[in-house]
């Protein structure tokens, strides 16, 4: 399916994670593992970017960045989310001419809707191509995260001199996560941990109505492979003891049922639905 897909006035967008990332030559087939159309439209890939900073008295800019970390974390309890970047540069440029201490000033953040975590839906179950997530499914949580590590890595020189190399992949992305149950009340997960049971994962994040439309703007994480690294209830205290769980996350052979079809089988899925066409992130 070529993205966005319309909804009738909102759009919906699906991101996966390449395998491959590499910027050795500017979108050379061979060097960055970009296959045939991927450049048309609705198949673009994004890789690197630019980030500007005022720095008091000038403002620095850091060109061809790669994310190498993101980390997101969010908590119903406290009903506040954080989204952590590191990122990775070929080089620093102290005296921009683009991205001047001017034009920092004068920029304003974008009026995107919040994301309301209180209305989250965390949907988890055992690994399954034939019965898709649904509400027997659904898990109560005070907290959770997700972190993907992309393995970037590069070397210095010789053509860069005192610059590294532009960064690629040295291993496959990693994803980790936890999900923290405010209450201890099954050995079900805890039984799936000590048997290496294979999961699935989907977090839905719903903000405000798109003006207009049938649809509310909405995030969705999918993870369709996990397992768990650890599974242990809290400490008994005045009242129940809590649940928390780590897991990793692992390229399915197939997709799950009820999950978007990509063009390569990733340990993460992102789906947002938006009211605007032209996403950011292409």
């Amino acid at each position: 399916m070529v993205m966005p897909e319309n909804l009738g006035g909102a759009y919906r967008h699906v991101y996966e994670l390449d395998p491959v990332l590499s910027a050795m030559a500017p979108w050379q087939v061979t060097a960055d593992g970009i296959q045939s159309g991927d450049i048309s439209v609705g198949q673009r890939k994004v890789r690197r970017g630019t980030i500007a900073a005022a720095r008091e008295w000038t403002a620095w800019e850091w060109l061809s960045v790669m994310i190498d970390q993101a980390s997101w974390s969010w908590s119903a309890e406290a009903v506040v989310g954080s989204l952590a970047l590191q990122c990775v540069a070929y080089s620093t440029n102290l005296s921009p001419t683009t991205n001047t201490l001017t034009t920092l000033r004068k920029a304003r953040p974008n009026p995107y809707p919040d994301v309301l975590f209180r209305q989250a839906r965390i949907r988890l179950g055992p690994y399954s191509t034939g019965t898709a997530l649904n509400s027997t499914h659904q898990l109560a949580c005070a907290s959770a995260s997700v972190t993907l590590q992309n393995q970037l890595a590069a070397t210095f020189g010789p053509r860069t001199g005192q610059h590294p190399e532009e960064y690629e992949r040295s291993g496959p992305p990693i994803v980790l996560g936890s999900l923290q149950q405010p209450r201890y009340t099954s050995n079900t997960l805890v039984s799936a941990w000590e048997a290496n049971t294979r999961y699935m994962l989907e977090m839905v994040f719903t903000g405000p109505r798109i003006a207009g439309t049938a649809f509310n703007y909405q995030l969705t994480l999918y993870v369709p492979g996990l397992f768990f690294t650890q599974v242990e209830p809290s400490p008994l205290s005045v009242g129940r003891s809590s649940l928390p769980l780590n897991w990793f996350a692992a390229a399915p052979d197939v997709t799950p049922a009820g999950f978007p079809t990509t063009a390569r089988q990733g340990p993460l899925i992102l789906e947002v639905i938006s009211g605007v066409a032209a996403h950011g992130l292409l």
